[in-house]
């Protein structure tokens, strides 16, 4: 009887954990944004890569900001809050805990440690960085 008891136990959790098909959820909202402006960084006077600073259209305020290498490589992110962030492949984001930004930027470029780290002025991103329509 306590067999049959837990081969039925054992069946209903097993069939209550099977469920069909999900309904898909809440729909995504895509954002657009534009490449306002570039700015070249700067290690001991030596480019090392480039601060790419996005914006919604319409929008005044800076979305989000890019860290790229000297090969155009996105190498991590500065979000709407100021945090800086460092890509790693094939695994999560991971927050680059410095509280000086030029210091975060050498941290996400691989600069040596005590590098001189430096941003050159605004450039107006090449019509090849802007986003097709």
């Amino acid at each position: 009887m306590l067999r049959a008891l837990a081969i039925f136990v054992s069946v209903t959790a097993l069939i209550a954990s099977c469920r069909g098909p999900q309904a898909p959820g809440p729909a995504r909202v895509v954002e657009h944004a534009k490449m306002a402006v570039v700015r070249p960084i700067f290690s001991d006077g030596v480019e090392v890569g480039s601060l790419a600073t996005y914006r919604r259209d319409g929008e005044g305020q800076p979305w989000v900001r890019l860290v790229r290498n000297s090969h155009g490589q996105d190498l991590g992110l500065i979000d709407t809050h100021g945090r800086v962030w460092r890509f790693t492949p094939h695994g999560e984001n991971k927050i680059v805990p410095e509280a000086d930004l030029l210091h975060a930027l050498g941290h996400v470029l691989g600069a040596r440690g005590g590098a001189r780290i430096t941003l050159g002025p605004e450039q107006l991103p090449a019509s090849t960085d802007l986003p097709s329509r």
